[in-house]
């Protein structure tokens, strides 16, 4: 063959090209070669939608000592990530809007402190009835089947200037209840308590993804 050289060594003929159509030759590597290993780029965890009631047909308001909460058990642990709801501000009302997480006791009511919270200017939320999210800052593990309680508050607020929620009182939502305080989360009753209420729950989304 031309432009090849003969090698002997242990009276095999090794026989190697010098080079392929003017390119230099580059022997194949035998055995097993070392890889450079290269880490697969982060993926950012996908946002879902856990625990939810998307019925309506009331409204609740929030305001002073008045507050209000919607428990809510998780079928899948997961990493919280924000709450939405619906509703709107009546009066412009100079005071935050708290959105809380806390634990349940045996009775199924708020406990304890709040495990994350989120606070907005009250005024900043829409004037009519839309929806809104309150996104954490940290996010905290939620695990499946305990309940927890979305606690919703506007403490410098007022029967005129306050926070509005929208609600359901057929009951939509079955692993968990609309609760509302009149002082300031020390006691805590279900609306259903009410001749004139029905079974209420909020309008909510629980967000966040997958451990």
């Amino acid at each position: 063959m031309p432009g090849t050289v003969t090698m002997e060594a242990k009276n095999l003929t090794i026989r190697r090209p010098r080079s392929v159509h003017g390119l230099p030759y580059i022997p194949l590597k035998r055995g097993r070669e070392r890889r450079k290993i290269v880490p697969s780029p982060a993926v950012s965890p996908t946002e879902e939608k856990f625990e939810y009631n998307n019925e309506s047909d009331g409204t609740a308001p929030c305001y002073g000592l008045v507050w209000l909460s919607q428990t809510f058990t998780p079928q899948v642990s997961h990493n919280l990530l924000k709450i939405v709801l619906m509703g709107f501000e009546e009066g412009n009302p100079e005071s935050d809007f708290i959105v809380s997480i806390r634990e349940t006791d045996l009775d199924g009511k708020p406990t304890g402190d709040d495990l994350v919270v989120k606070s907005v200017l009250a005024s900043s939320l829409p004037s009519y009835e839309a929806e809104f999210e309150m996104k954490f800052d940290t996010q905290i593990l939620l695990v499946a089947g305990t309940k927890y309680a979305i606690v919703c508050r506007c403490p410098d607020g007022n029967v005129e200037q306050r926070v509005t929620l929208i609600t359901s009182s057929l009951n939509p939502y079955s692993r968990g209840e609309n609760l509302y305080s009149e002082d300031g989360g020390g006691t805590w009753d279900l609306y259903g308590d009410y001749d004139y209420y029905g079974d209420y729950d909020f309008w909510f989304e629980e967000w966040g993804y997958r451990t």
